[in-house]
């Protein structure tokens, strides 16, 4: 099951088919106001999101599942793990951190900017209209003025087998980088070179293998190799296919 940040489903909708063919299903959701998502009363907050996420797990899923989330979505798959662990199977965290101090310089996304960047494809699906994305970024805004706030102690109660993936260039702090890797007992860590939160990716196998720390058999170079040679237009989307094979251990 796949989750997205600031954007929607449609992150995902390349990946979805080959995950399908992989595994017996693949799901990407749309949180509330995003994608074909209606807003509701109210502000749009981790712990709400981390509850509709987990109403879906129970509800549609009803067994195990493999977590992948970018960005704010990776810490609602973070949440879920922690706080229903019998419900998740495999974490994939993607550009995502615990803490809304890990971001460097600490600057929040420009509303004006967004709107004028995104606006237009939020309006092709959403029910609310385009005029209402600037409402959800807001919201957003105003939930990242005071969340996430883990502290690393938390990491260390995640029991999932997790694979934590960073650009090289991201927007987290290498300290966070560590801390996140350091912090959750079984996880391994992908640094992938030439590559921002929102920038396409580049590199070799062998590149990739030298930048990223793995640990007791796990990431091989064949996934390596395979991350390698994606091309992202502005995401990590289809990294989370590259490395599909992380969730069948």
């Amino acid at each position: 099951m796949r989750l997205h940040g600031l954007t929607d489903a449609r992150f995902f909708e390349q990946n979805i088919g080959p995950l399908a063919e992989r595994f017996d299903d693949a799901f990407a959701t749309d949180q509330r106001g995003h994608g074909h998502a209606a807003d509701g009363e109210g502000p749009i907050t981790f712990d709400v999101m981390a509850q509709d996420t987990t109403a879906f797990l129970e509800h549609v899923v009803g067994r195990l599942a493999r977590l992948g989330g970018h960005s704010n979505g990776a810490f609602v798959a973070l949440l879920i793990a922690l706080r229903r662990p019998d419900l998740v199977r495999r974490l994939v965290l993607v550009s995502g951190g615990f803490h809304r101090g890990s971001v460097r310089g600490g600057d929040q996304f420009a509303v004006d900017e967004v709107v004028a960047a995104l606006g237009p494809s939020y309006g092709e699906v959403s029910p609310d209209g385009e005029e209402h994305f600037r409402v959800v970024l807001e919201k957003t805004a105003e939930m990242e003025r005071t969340e996430p706030a883990f502290a690393k102690s938390e990491l260390g109660k995640v029991n999932a087998r997790t694979l934590v993936i960073f650009g090289d260039d991201d927007l987290m702090t290498r300290e966070h980088v560590n801390a996140t890797y350091e912090g959750i007992p079984d996880s391994e860590l992908a640094i992938v070179p030439g590559t921002s939160y929102a920038k396409p990716l580049r590199g070799t196998p062998a590149h990739v293998d030298q930048r990223a720390k793995h640990r007791d058999g796990g990431i091989t170079r064949r996934h390596l190799a395979a991350l390698a040679r994606c091309r992202l237009s502005g995401d990590f989307s289809e990294t989370l296919s590259a490395l599909a094979k992380h969730a069948e251990r």
